[in-house]
């Protein structure tokens, strides 16, 4: 049996989060195309977001360490 840690269904749904809310800019396509088209420029974007997303508690230590001021 498969892995049920995470199951396709949530990778699935992590990766459409990521492309309808992390998208680049549209790019030129077809009219009747531009509600389908999300784009995201490379694969290391989409791993690093990814990332973010699964470890929700590197991203929250990451903004913290972010705000607190420097001491020297």
């Amino acid at each position: 049996m498969g892995d049920n840690r995470d199951p396709i269904e949530r990778q699935a749904v992590r990766i459409l989060f990521i492309l309808y809310f992390c998208r680049d800019n549209q790019v030129m396509t077809l009219p009747m195309f531009d509600d389908y088209l999300c784009v995201i420029e490379s694969e290391t974007k989409l791993q690093k977001i990814d990332f973010w997303i699964r470890y929700p508690d590197h991203l929250a230590n990451a903004l913290l360490m972010g705000c607190e001021p420097m001491v020297s």
